[in-house]
């Protein structure tokens, strides 16, 4: 119940998202079955609490240390529409290089409790997938395991 709270408030509370600690949250390939019972008036209202909490928001993650970096942003669009992309760098004693990719397509809440969401998602050219986003108790996001920030990002 306590989370619902949190990302009642989190979901309302427009462009100051800026949450500063760190922690975890998994990726499922066919969306994770939350299983509580929950009859479908209350699975709709947590649907529409989190789309409040992603539609025109970006998720981004960033790691950095002395010689690798990662970046990671999530953008979903309030219309269904979005992207991702990433970049990682290394460099040091066994050289340097760096990669970048990501897509866009379409994103679509298939299931959702007062904790995580599954999302399904079709990109246009990595075709379809499934994303999970978790939120704790203190409003941190978490997405593929690793702490997101999220920023309010209209498209």
């Amino acid at each position: 119940m306590y989370t619902l709270i949190f990302l009642s408030l989190f979901a309302c509370a427009g462009e100051n998202t800026d949450d500063n600690n760190d922690n975890d949250d998994s990726f499922s390939e066919n969306g994770a079955d939350f299983g509580d019972g929950a009859n479908s008036n209350e699975s709709a209202d947590t649907d529409q609490l989190w789309t409040e909490a992603i539609a025109d928001h970006q998720f981004k993650y960033l790691y950095n240390a002395s010689d690798y970096s990662e970046e990671f942003r999530y953008h979903f669009c309030a219309d269904g529409t979005g992207s991702y992309a990433w970049s990682i760098y290394s460099g040091g004693s066994t050289g340097t290089g760096s990669q970048r990719g990501g897509d866009e397509g379409t994103w679509e809440i298939i299931e959702s409790n007062e904790e995580a969401v599954n999302i399904r998602v079709v990109g246009e050219t990595d075709g379809e997938g499934y994303l999970q986003i978790v939120v704790d108790t203190d409003g941190k996001f978490y997405i593929d395991e690793e702490r997101h920030y999220r920023e309010h990002l209209p498209c």
